[in-house]
């Protein structure tokens, strides 16, 4: 799974609590690594958000969601964040609107 991570050139999370010891470590690696776009999907406040995400934030700037911004029908990445962004309303809804 780790090389998966290292090697993917986009990771989908999708309703991950973010509280697994061997993924977490395996998505540190691939942020340091700096190639991959992760995309997180989950239905939950921006604050709960927050408290899962900082488990495995990245001190790569490219990857650091800690000022998130509401854009419509999403919350996005402020664009000092290229490779990572979440939508936090849910699966059915990223399904009908992600492009």
């Amino acid at each position: 799974m780790v090389e998966d991570f290292v090697s993917a050139n986009k990771i989908f999370i999708i309703g991950y609590s973010f509280n697994d010891l061997h993924i977490n470590a395996a998505l540190r690696r691939a942020m340091k690594k700096g190639v991959a776009k992760i995309v997180v999907v989950d239905k939950c406040s921006l604050e709960d958000f927050s408290l899962k995400y900082s488990k495995v934030a990245s001190r790569n700037s490219d990857y650091c969601m800690l000022e998130l911004i509401e854009a419509p029908n999403t919350y996005r990445m402020t664009t000092n964040a290229p490779l990572a962004n979440a939508y936090l309303k849910g699966l059915e809804n990223f399904i009908l609107e992600y492009k």
